[in-house]
């Protein structure tokens, strides 16, 4: 279903209603204040360089901004676009901080957006800018290996920590779910555009 730019996938209204089912802390807003925050980063950074949003989408997988840049970003400026969204959250989870024992809770959630977002596994910021980095001083054939190599370890690593976890809780299984995301997004083909920031 599409709105003028912003296209919802049938998958989100099942992201947002495990997350209002599973917000027993009331986590929700901070949780979408961060999201936003992440985006704005990457908006900003594409907006000095010339860039415009063609569509945003919104799926099980998060939110995605598709753009289009006059002319075409050069490598290196695609890969500041692309860190400037972590780089967003990390300097507001620093600044909620900054306001007092009240907002770490926001802090925390915007620190842990910004670190989990610069991993380098497929449809993530720091996968992206891994495989921009390759392709910009090697070829997209190794890039597009070494973003394979780096997801399965990614997804490997989550699960072992994330298993740990959810066996000394007994309940927490956060970081099962995004190894189960991170190894979905190695049956994805890559992207064939270049302008497409994943927050």
């Amino acid at each position: 279903m599409t709105w003028g730019r912003v296209t919802v996938r049938a998958g989100f209204p099942l992201l947002l209603a495990a997350l209002v089912y599973f917000d027993t802390n009331g986590l929700l807003l901070w949780v979408a204040l961060a999201a936003g925050l992440h985006e704005l980063g990457h908006l900003l950074a594409l907006w000095s360089m010339g860039g415009r949003l063609e569509n945003l989408e919104l799926s099980l997988g998060g939110i995605a901004l598709h753009t289009a840049a006059v002319p075409a970003l050069s490598y290196g400026r695609e890969l500041a676009a692309t860190l400037a969204g972590p780089l967003f959250s990390l300097l507001g989870a620093l600044a909620a901080a900054r306001l007092g024992p009240g907002f770490y809770a926001p802090a925390g959630i915007a620190l842990s957006q910004g670190v989990f977002n610069l991993l380098p596994a497929r449809t993530l910021d720091g996968g992206r800018a891994l495989y921009l980095a390759l392709c910009w001083r090697r070829d997209h054939r190794l890039a597009d290996r070494a973003l394979t190599v780096t997801t399965w370890l990614c997804a490997a690593t989550l699960a072992a920590v994330g298993l740990y976890a959810f066996l000394l809780s007994g309940y927490n299984v956060t970081l099962l779910l995004a190894a189960g995301y991170a190894a979905a997004t190695l049956l994805r083909r890559p992207e064939a555009g270049r302008q497409k920031i994943k927050g």
